[in-house]
């Protein structure tokens, strides 16, 4: 994973540079056992960086630039659709933007518009986008079964279902815990859940 962040990042400062503008607004990402960063970017010089959950205030300066209680804590570039920050100990994150509105829910005709292989890639947390790269979280769909697989399921079981106004109903063995799929507009599926909900890709 490390080696093609690498290239990744490598290749996407190769591109050109964007201006001010384009910088606005808020950014996260996460890489590994590291944790996740939110940057958030006002036009008038200010912001915030949150760190596992620590937040502090910054501001940015016309070089990008970003300073917290005015002493340079790192700097940033937009580099074909990422927010490159680099830290002051050279650390370098690709961050997205956080596109938390997701398309409309669609109602399914029948179970078998749920059949396939959906892997997830990535949550909504509190409003916020964040990539799932440590995260394996694969569905298996099929007639009259799910089957859960990846970070979490160390023994996985085929689950029955139903479905039910549209929504893929999931009968777990833990009576407080419901789990419901959705279909999205573009093709997508996901989990919503009380704290967050995941989104799903048909492999």
């Amino acid at each position: 994973m490390r080696l093609f962040l690498a290239v990744l990042i490598s290749l996407i400062l190769l591109c050109g540079a964007a201006g001010a503008e384009e910088i606005t607004g808020t950014w996260s990402g996460s890489m590994e056992k590291e944790g996740i960063r939110i940057l958030t970017i006002a036009e008038d010089g200010s912001g915030s960086l949150t760190v596992n959950g620590d937040e502090k205030s910054i501001t940015w300066d016309e070089a990008f630039n970003v300073y917290s209680e005015g002493e340079k804590i790192g700097s940033m570039m937009l580099r074909d659709g990422f927010l490159i920050f680099r830290d002051a100990s050279d650390e370098v994150w690709p961050l997205l933007p956080n596109e938390t509105k997701l398309p409309e829910k669609v109602a399914a005709e029948t179970e078998a518009d749920f059949y396939g292989v959906w892997k997830a890639d990535f949550v909504i947390v509190s409003g916020f986008r964040i990539p799932v790269e440590d995260i394996d979280i694969t569905y298996s769909i099929e007639k009259g079964t799910v089957v859960c697989s990846g970070t979490g399921y160390e023994n996985p079981i085929p689950l029955p279902f139903r479905l039910s106004e549209g929504n893929l109903m999931v009968e777990t063995t833990q009576t407080d815990m419901q789990v419901v799929l959705s279909l999205r507009k573009d093709g997508s599926m996901t989990r919503e859940m009380t704290y967050m909900t995941i989104h799903f890709t048909r492999q």
